[in-house]
């Protein structure tokens, strides 16, 4: 069974307001703690990566609105944490990650991809002196 959890905004904690994807089985309350340590303390960020490749087995995309400060207007941020197939996390709040994710769940399915999916780490240029993180098979 795969875990979705989606949580509504009944004003108890409006910054929640979000929704989870979570592809990692955690059917026991060794497994819910070390999963809920991972989310909390990744290993890696991704930005620190390129060049990197990572034989990914699950992942986990949270989905939430954030106000920009400046403009007041509500955009929508994902936060994703990548697993390896040796444990290692790996966190990014990249939407170009969100993203090729949405590309490759539509190539291989659903996670979780128990020999892992090999991935190069790369930056490809955007314009006006900007990059986006990306992902490529290998």
């Amino acid at each position: 069974m795969k875990n979705e959890i989606t949580v509504k905004n009944d004003n108890l904690m409006e910054s929640t307001k979000s929704k989870i994807f979570c592809s990692v089985v955690a059917d026991t309350e060794e497994s819910k703690k070390a999963l809920f340590n991972a989310l909390e303390e990744c290993d890696a960020l991704l930005n620190n990566c390129e060049g990197q490749e990572i034989n990914i087995k699950d992942i986990y995309i949270e989905c939430y609105d954030k106000v920009d400060e400046k403009t007041g207007e509500v955009k929508v941020k994902y936060r994703t944490i990548i697993f390896d197939v040796s444990g290692q996390t790996y966190a990014t709040a990249s939407y170009g990650i969100y993203n090729i994710f949405k590309k490759i769940i539509a190539i291989y399915g659903m996670p979780t991809w128990e020999e892992g999916i090999k991935v190069k780490v790369a930056k490809r240029p955007i314009g006006q002196g900007k990059s986006t993180l990306t992902l490529t098979l290998v």
